[in-house]
């Protein structure tokens, strides 16, 4: 790290990296095994600091929390320790998550907080992650050619506690959520990966569930759910809807043009729901 960060002298450590760039700075990633994470130094509007991998998920790392603006993770293989999310944007605007491959993560493939806000995740293939794909909330993000596979409820020698292994957990404002595949699904109650004595299910689409009681979810409004396609043998619903989050309800989400296969239930709406419209789907 105390080489000046050239092609020819460049830094040994990413986090190094991240402490002393600036705006506009592309970090070039060699490949090669480089540990968790933290990006708190932030870019700017037209100037985004970008962390990408020299060859598409050669460079790997564990888990990758983002409080900062205008950053973009692009071509990373990631694999968090423990019950740890693989991506977790923890607070900030106008962040991209795009190419990466995140797998096998006991705490859930992304996640947002309602802190965040102008997110677009796209491209990514999230394979064998515990709990949930993508956990989504805060505003106006934009998700889209996703690839979400093979999610489990428990991950041993992982996962502290057993989760429902859904495709999205969505909360928050404003979003669009399109093009994406949620497939092949395991069996929440395969020996492999069940943990005694709890009862998982699997949803491709599950609306409004607080993950973490302490904080300040906003439930799911103003959203358009489209071309999506979800197969599985294993999904108990395609969508599970749930009204509120302390008391505020849901309201004007579209859901539309979705193809859903192989799924035990098609939609489940719990108490009051508000301005859904479920136009052009099929399953």
């Amino acid at each position: 790290d105390s080489n000046d960060g050239s092609a020819s002298s460049p830094w040994r450590t990413i986090g190094y990296a991240e402490s002393v760039v600036s705006a506009g700075t592309t970090v070039i990633v060699r490949p090669g095994n480089y540990g968790n994470l933290s990006i708190d130094n932030s870019g700017g509007e037209e100037t985004p600091i970008v962390f990408i991998s020299e060859i598409r998920n050669a460079a790997q790392l564990g888990t990758v929390t983002i409080s900062a603006d205008h950053i973009v993770l692009q071509d990373f293989e990631i694999e968090s320790e423990n019950d740890n999310a693989g991506v977790l944007l923890s607070s900030g605007n106008n962040i991209t998550i795009t190419g990466n491959y995140i797998h096998h993560c006991g705490g859930g493939g992304i996640r947002t907080t309602p802190d965040t806000a102008n997110i677009t995740i796209d491209h990514n293939v999230l394979y064998r992650n515990a709990g949930v794909g993508i956990n989504l909330s805060g505003t106006d993000a934009l998700v889209e050619d996703n690839q979400i596979l093979g999610m489990v409820s428990y991950l041993p020698g992982k996962s502290v506690h057993g989760g429902d292994g859904d495709g999205f957990l969505l909360q928050g404002n404003n979003h669009v959520i399109r093009s994406n595949t949620i497939a092949d699904m395991v069996d929440p109650e395969a020996t492999e990966f069940f943990l005694e004595g709890h009862t998982p299910h699997i949803d491709c689409f599950q609306v409004n569930t607080v993950y973490n009681a302490s904080v300040d979810y906003e439930p799911l409004t103003n959203t358009v759910i489209e071309g999506n396609h979800c197969w599985s043998n294993n999904f108990n619903r395609a969508f599970l809807l749930e009204t509120y989050v302390g008391g505020r309800t849901s309201h004007d989400i579209i859901i539309r043009e979705n193809v859903f296969e192989f799924l035990g239930t098609g939609l489940i709406m719990r108490d009051r729901e508000e301005g859904y419209d479920m136009s052009g789907d099929e399953r």
